[in-house]
């Protein structure tokens, strides 16, 4: 279902006629035109934050359908207009941290570091547990010490 469609099926035609037709306050009808020029451009803002607009989404449907409102509102110069529309903007940003392949940098606050590498010869430095001293302490593990009275 188109863009149009959507605002269509969710708002009156009164309503519509209302923001579509600013400056005729007695318009029974709205202006397809401007509805349509508006969903356009409702898609391009979409696709300035790296999405594509799919109505088969409904974040997106939800998020669009919303902003073509908002974007005509701010063209009729409707009181709440400006508002509305930054509101939308912030919407869309919401949107774009969640859906537009923005990674979310993993982050810690723990205090232990990551063993060092050991130029020398190409070999890594293993944890301090895994030393053979520790090998009886860790069940099977195939460097238990032959000698431990544990493991008779």
């Amino acid at each position: 279902m188109a863009l149009a469609d959507e605002v269509l099926g969710r708002y009156s035609t009164q309503y519509l006629a209302s923001i579509t037709n600013p400056q005729a306050s007695g318009e029974t009808t709205y202006d397809s035109t401007r509805l349509a020029y508006a969903c356009t451009d409702i898609e391009a803002e979409f696709a300035k934050i790296g999405l594509t607009y799919t109505d088969t989404t409904a974040t997106h449907v939800a998020t669009a359908v919303a902003g073509v409102v908002a974007l005509l509102l701010l063209r009729s110069g409707q009181v709440g207009g400006k508002e509305g529309w930054d509101a939308w903007l912030e919407n869309l940003n919401r949107l774009r941290l969640v859906t537009a392949n923005d990674r979310i940098m993993p982050t810690t606050s723990s205090e232990l570091t990551p063993s060092d590498e050991n130029p020398e010869n190409n070999l890594t430095t293993r944890p301090f547990f895994d030393r053979s001293e520790f090998a009886s302490y860790r069940p099977g593990s195939d460097r238990e010490d032959p000698t431990d009275p544990v493991n008779d």
